[in-house]
């Protein structure tokens, strides 16, 4: 979400943000892609920042 590529925990306190602020409609937060930022992406940035997920360029 912080385009670092990675996923950690700066990337989940910025989708904490877009939750409360209700933001709907195409957001880097949306994860699931569902056009709602909502608790329903949270889990998916936990899994990913709990796994070390990175991005690797060649």
């Amino acid at each position: 979400m912080n385009q670092d590529e990675n996923i950690d925990l700066l990337d989940l306190s910025i989708l904490t943000n877009d939750i409360t602020s209700f933001l709907f409609g195409y957001q880097g937060s949306d994860i699931n892609g569902d056009g709602n930022v909502d608790l329903l992406d949270k889990p998916i940035a936990e899994s990913n920042a709990s796994n070390f997920i990175f991005s690797a360029h060649p």
